[in-house]
């Protein structure tokens, strides 16, 4: 295993532990006071493993007594849904305890589920924090996958290249080489990729209506992983409709505005771009890839100061960022070269 793989398994073990702690600030209280007004009905009599003290200070006997109590207690306060959830997230605290690996899809599984079931009792603290880590990883994942954040990436290459950059640490060590290669400059603009002319008008956003039965927030996440897979393949005119009618169902969701401005960088239209991740910032102050990807989009417009600006800001908010690190030095470098204080 190299060391970088071995850092990224003890993340992500870490990160599981996170979310199962804050699994238990939230769920504690929810089953003992549940368990207090079964026992006060005389429908439920807890043994020496889950009386209402130990339930409160141990995520593995809450877990525990939801499953063998879920008849008597919890199946007409939750739902089906719900008992699935603690179900696998069971198994996920048994793979932690034993130290087993997470991969990126079962990290994205893990939060997701333990943010869902924190909602599904009412902690939508703990819930909340949750689901902005898992956004917060999904964004990072997205945008290794993109490699549209770093300026000196030659846009001469095609966009599927640009596409399959395989990680930050990749576009980060290519930016490297460009600058021996060449020296600092801003990347040429490639506005016409076989799908998409710049002049071509941009797709009308489509209202759409909300579906009986289906929850607008898995529509809208679909929608969006529709759009990144389409602007992995170079299909940008579609992941654009794909992004546009996320935004029509729920304006106010960050994501979707991020991902239509990420795509919008990746046809060569700074300025939408720019104004999607306007957006994004007005609705999140601290989404640290925003302002990386406005940076990005004003180095290549090439207005080095706000660049510079916003590359700052990413890193007041994420200063471990090691691509918008990069991409700061390299906009600081050009301004200085032309004669900026």
């Amino acid at each position: 295993m190299t060391t970088t793989t071995a850092n990224k398994t003890s993340t992500y073990h870490g990160l599981v532990g996170n979310a199962l702690q804050l699994l238990g600030v939230g769920l504690g209280p929810y089953i003992a006071n549940q368990l207090r007004q079964a026992a006060g009905r005389g429908l439920y009599v807890p043994d020496d493993v889950d009386t209402f003290g130990d339930v409160e200070g141990d995520v593995a006997v809450m877990l525990k007594v939801m499953a063998t109590g879920w008849n008597e207690v919890f199946r007409d306060q939750l739902t089906p849904t719900e008992r699935s959830l603690v179900s696998e997230i069971r198994e996920t605290r048994n793979r932690w305890a034993h130290m087993e690996s997470f991969d990126d899809d079962d990290l994205d599984r893990a939060l997701d589920s333990i943010g869902r079931l924190l909602t599904g009792v009412g902690a939508h603290h703990e819930g909340d924090r949750v689901h902005k880590a898992k956004h917060r990883l999904r964004r990072k994942r997205y945008a290794s996958e993109s490699g549209f954040a770093a300026p000196a990436v030659d846009n001469r290459e095609t966009a599927n290249n640009r596409e399959t950059a395989n990680s930050r640490e990749t576009a980060v060590s290519r930016e490297s080489a460009d600058r021996r290669d060449s020296g600092p400059r801003a990347p040429e603009v490639n506005n016409s990729p076989a799908e998409y002319t710049a002049h071509q008008p941009a797709p009308e956003s489509v209202e759409i209506p909300h579906m009986p039965g289906v929850d607008n927030g898995d529509q809208i996440e679909s929608l969006i992983q529709q759009g990144v897979a389409c602007r992995q393949r170079g299909e940008f005119h579609t992941a654009i409709t794909n992004f546009g009618k996320a935004i029509s169902i729920n304006r106010e969701h960050a994501d979707a505005w991020y991902h239509r401005a990420l795509t919008w960088g990746h046809m060569g239209e700074y300025e939408r771009a720019i104004n999607d991740f306007n957006r994004v910032i007005s609705l999140d102050r601290e989404f640290a890839d925003a302002y990386n990807g406005r940076g990005y989009a004003l180095y290549c417009l090439g207005d080095d100061p706000r660049a510079i600006a916003d590359f700052e800001q990413a890193m007041l908010i994420d200063p471990d960022d090691e691509l918008t690190k990069a991409n700061l030095e390299q906009a600081q470098r050009r301004w200085a070269e032309r004669g900026g204080r």
